[in-house]
């Protein structure tokens, strides 16, 4: 996953490019870095280089990209099994943008004994966007939330060899919202969504 701050997207996709070089040097192996210009739109900021898109096609081409503070991230986990992955700015027809909130703790679980171990679960929301990469327009959105697994019932002797865990709701946010993209775009994409949104 390749990372960049920008505190700003109301610049050309030229200035977003050179900003995002650096990560050749910090040994980002594939084109993730090549694909946050795209993040100007999730800012409602047209890429004119992005594909252009058709609401009735199958197999939209997309990226998605989370947006936590100045920080971007091309995150395709997110993209689920609906989308095709875009290889480029000039493939990529929706971007999903994710903002995701800080985590909260939600429960404490404390074991007594020789271990003696507390575990602290947490829970996490984001809101996501579907939206065009070639002008910015807001497809779908949604306000996504998951909570970490459940604390076991008991802690084994000599399981942990730390008194303080943490069971984050990552995975399982991630899990939430590579269900909802493809059913998103779907929705996207039928008459009944449209005809809701032209009222």
């Amino acid at each position: 996953m390749c990372t960049t701050h920008h505190p700003s997207f109301r610049r050309s996709l030229a200035a977003l490019i050179a900003i995002t070089l650096p990560f050749a040097t910090l040994g980002c192996s594939d084109n993730s870095e090549a694909l946050l210009p795209l993040a100007a739109a999730c800012d409602g900021i047209g890429v004119p280089e992005a594909a252009d898109y058709d609401a009735n096609a199958t197999g939209k081409i997309a990226v998605a990209i989370e947006k936590d503070g100045d920080l971007l991230a091309v995150r395709n986990e997110f993209l689920g099994e609906g989308p095709k992955v875009a290889g480029d700015v000039a493939t990529a027809q929706v971007v999903v943008c994710v903002y995701p909130d800080q985590p909260t703790e939600t429960e404490t679980c404390n074991y007594v004994g020789a271990q003696a171990v507390t575990i602290k679960r947490q829970e996490k929301t984001a809101n996501v966007k579907l939206v065009v990469a070639k002008t910015g327009q807001v497809l779908e959105e949604n306000s996504m939330y998951a909570q970490a697994l459940p604390c076991p019932e008991s802690i084994k002797s000599g399981t942990s060899t730390s008194r303080l865990q943490i069971y984050d709701a990552e995975s399982q946010l991630t899990a939430a919202i590579a269900r909802w993209v493809p059913k998103g775009l779907a929705n996207a994409q039928s008459p009944k969504s449209q005809e809701v949104k032209e009222k």
